[in-house]
């Protein structure tokens, strides 16, 4: 997704001045020409953003720092913030809520829109460290549970393997949640665009429909 800037050149060498003109009154063929003014070193490029294979060559911060999503419009900020805490309990407190609260809970979490919920996912991931292995199977479980619940089949491939903690496959887990976050603010305009909503809610009825005739199969 990197691209190499391109190198910075020098329109005009900096201090590269005409030379003053000889102004004595020797003759010419007795007087020795003026140097010329040496040319001065042009800047030094621009350093180049990093590749995504040089990204993957050392490890991506765990902890995860979203900048908190608006509420989709429909919706609005104190229903965010319920949905949000419930899902941040459900799943992430403690490494997830367990016996009865946690049922309670899921049965709370079944019942969210699956449009208007999105930013409340993505809050909730907000602050957590997957460099934590029990965070690394909570936040997975928070994928599983959205993925699911809009229909989709696994479009981001967030490994929920605790055996594996290699730098690879931290940062896979990074870019995973990056490009989820990314995903809702640049292509959903972070809900805030009516139609761009719309389309989405059609295609979350359409692949939940497609989902619910590959389940009964």
């Amino acid at each position: 997704d990197d691209t190499p800037a391109d190198d910075v050149a020098a329109d005009d060498p900096v201090g590269a001045d005409d030379a003053a003109p000889d102004t004595t009154t020797a003759d010419a063929g007795d007087s020795a020409p003026a140097p010329a003014a040496a040319p001065a070193a042009a800047p030094a490029p621009a350093p180049a953003p990093q590749t995504s294979a040089e990204i993957a060559k050392e490890p991506l911060p765990t902890l995860i720092e979203f900048e908190a999503l608006p509420p989709t419009l429909g919706s609005n900020e104190a229903d965010l913030a319920e949905w949000t805490a419930l899902l941040k309990e459900l799943y992430i407190d403690y490494g997830g809520a367990t016996g009865r609260r946690r049922k309670a809970l899921l049965g709370e979490a079944r019942d969210l829109d699956p449009v208007f919920s999105v930013p409340a996912y993505l809050n909730a991931l907000n602050g957590t460290d997957i460099g934590d292995e029990s965070m690394v199977l909570a936040v997975y479980k928070l994928v599983d549970d959205w993925q699911k619940k809009v229909g989709y089949k696994p479009t981001f491939s967030y490994p929920a393997d605790t055996t594996r903690m290699d730098m690879k496959t931290q940062n896979l887990r990074v870019q995973v949640l990056n490009g989820w976050r990314d995903w809702w603010v640049n292509s959903r305009a972070a809900g805030q665009d009516q139609s761009k909503l719309d389309d989405y809610r059609l295609d979350v009825e359409e692949a939940l429909r497609s989902r619910g005739g590959d389940d009964e199969g």
